[in-house]
């Protein structure tokens, strides 16, 4: 469905507060595994930028790899919530 801009904007407030945080414990945390998954997700989105992978799956793999790394069992059960909400949000707001 389309979202509405208020919606959009409460997603992004999330984002604000969140990435941050597990990108820092990620830094701390992560094992060799999930570096490996961090590093592999950024040079898919290399790629996106040639037009050699999906730009929206590779975005969404380096969000969800970061929460996974941050190696916090509440920041990993957002990981389907995140891939969704930035799906339906990069989709629209790269439309528009």
């Amino acid at each position: 469905s389309k979202p509405s801009l208020s919606l959009l904007k409460e997603f992004t407030q999330v984002r604000v507060a969140l990435e941050p945080q597990a990108a820092a414990l990620a830094a701390i945390s992560a094992t060799p595994e999930q570096l490996a998954e961090i590093d592999n997700a950024l040079a898919r989105m290399a790629d996106a930028d040639e037009g050699l992978d999906d730009p929206l799956e590779a975005d969404i793999a380096f969000h969800t790899s970061i929460l996974v790394a941050s190696i916090n069992r509440f920041f990993v059960q957002l990981t389907e919530f995140i891939s969704t909400a930035l799906r339906v949000s990069i989709r629209y707001t790269n439309h528009i």
